[in-house]
C-alpha cells in the first residue's frame, strides 16, 4: 500500500508540472496522499509483528526437546518371563551385585537396595526413548500397587546422573533412577545392546547424542529388561525383550508378583513357628518351676527325716550295761577249775 501511494504521488506531481492545478485540486490531492499514508501504516505494523513471531534462520533450535512418550504394546502372555539364551539372568541364580551411581553421582551397590525389600530391577534404554518414558510413567502412576506388595521398582540406564535426574524430575518418579554410564551393571546382567553406526547417526539426527548423555564413547545401551530380586539376592523372575516397543504392562507385572508371592509365602509361614517358637523352647516358668522342684518344706522336712529321738534312740541301741556285761563274758574263776 505504501508503494502504491508513492507511485500515485509521483504521477500527480508530473501532472501538476504539465498543468498548474487550482487550489481546490491541490487540497484534494494532499488529502488523497494523507489517506494513502494512513492506510499503509497498519500494514507496516502487521508486517513487523509477523516478522517478530517468525524465528529467524540464525536462531538455533534447542538441542533436545522435552521427554516424549509413546504407548508401548503389552507383551503377549506367552512371552512373559522369556529371555534370549545369551541375555539376562536365569531364575534361581544369584543376582550380580554391581556398582552404579545415584542422583548425586555417588557409587551405590545394588545389594543395599534388595537387602531392605524385594526389588523390581528395570533396565531401560534412556530418557530419550519414548517407550521407556511411557513405561516409567506407568510405574510411577501405579507405584502404590507395588508398595502394597512390598516391592520397589529400581530403574537403570546408561544416562549419566544429570540426565537420569532430569528424567526423574520430569515425571516425579518416586523410586530410584540410577545411572550406569560405565556399563558395569548392564554387562553383569547381560543386557548390553551395541548401537551400530547407522543407528547412531539416526539418533544424532533426531537430537539424541549418546556420547553427550553418557559421557563415554561406548555407543551402547541396555536391552529393555526386568528382574525380580528378593531380599536374599536371588532372581525370582526375569524378562528380556529386544523389541523395545513391547513392555510388560502394570497389570501383567502385578499379576506375576501376586503369583510369585503366593508361591513363596507358605514356605515362610511354615518355617516361622519352628525357627522362632521362643515361648515354648524357653518356657521359663515350667523348666525352672522353683516351687515344685525345690519344695523345701517336703524334701528337707527336718522334723521327720532327722527325728533324733527315734533314729538315735540311745537307750536301746547303745545299751551299755547289756552289750558290755563284763562279769559274764569274762568269768575267769570258773573256766580254769583247779581240781
Amino acid at each position: 500500500m505504501l508503494g502504491r501511494s508513492c507511485s500515485l504521488r509521483v504521477l500527480l506531481l508530473r501532472v501538476f508540472d504539465a498543468r498548474p492545478p487550482t487550489r481546490a485540486a491541490r487540497l484534494a490531492v494532499w488529502a488523497l496522499l494523507w489517506t494513502a499514508a494512513a492506510c499503509s501504516k497498519p500494514d507496516a505494523d502487521n508486517m513487523a509483528k509477523a516478522s517478530a513471531k517468525t524465528p529467524s534462520a540464525s536462531v538455533a533450535p534447542p538441542e533436545e526437546a522435552s521427554p516424549r512418550q509413546r504407548e508401548a504394546r503389552p507383551t503377549p502372555s506367552e512371552r512373559l518371563g522369556v529371555r534370549p539364551e545369551a541375555n539376562g539372568i536365569e531364575v534361581g541364580e544369584k543376582a550380580p551385585d554391581a556398582h552404579v551411581r545415584d542422583a548425586d553421582n555417588k557409587p551405590i551397590k545394588l545389594s543395599t537396595l534388595w537387602r531392605q525389600t524385594d526389588v523390581l530391577l528395570l533396565f531401560y534404554r534412556g530418557g530419550w526413548c519414548p517407550y521407556c518414558n511411557y513405561q516409567l510413567r506407568q510405574l510411577t502412576d501405579h507405584f502404590a500397587e507395588f508398595q502394597s506388595r512390598k516391592v520397589v521398582p529400581v530403574a537403570i540406564s546408561v544416562d549419566r546422573p544429570s540426565e537420569a535426574t532430569k528424567t526423574r524430575r520430569s515425571y516425579e518418579i518416586p523410586f530410584p533412577v540410577l545411572s550406569d554410564p560405565d556399563l558395569v551393571a548392564i554387562k553383569a546382567y547381560r543386557v548390553l545392546s551395541p548401537v551400530e553406526a547407522g543407528e547412531y547417526r539416526r539418533l544424532v539426527k533426531d537430537g539424541v547424542d549418546l556420547e553427550r548423555r553418557t559421557g563415554n564413547h561406548e555407543h551402547a545401551i541396555a536391552i529393555p529388561s526386568i528382574f525380580l530380586i528378593d531380599q536374599e539376592g536371588v532372581v525370582r523372575w526375569s524378562h528380556v525383550d529386544p523389541d523395545y516397543a513391547e513392555r510388560p504392562s502394570v497389570e501383567q507385572l502385578t499379576a506375576i508378583l501376586d503369583r510369585i508371592l503366593k508361591e513363596t509365602s507358605p514356605k515362610n509361614e511354615a518355617a516361622a513357628p519352628k525357627s522362632a517358637a521362643a515361648p515354648k523352647s524357653a518356657a521359663a516358668p515350667k523348666s525352672a518351676a522353683a516351687p515344685k522342684s525345690a519344695a523345701a518344706p517336703k524334701s528337707a522336712a527336718a522334723p521327720k527325716s532327722a527325728a533324733a529321738p527315734k533314729s538315735a534312740a540311745a537307750p536301746k541301741s547303745a545299751a551299755a550295761p547289756k552289750s558290755a556285761a563284763a562279769p559274764k563274758s569274762a568269768a575267769a574263776p570258773k573256766s580254769p577249775a583247779p581240781r
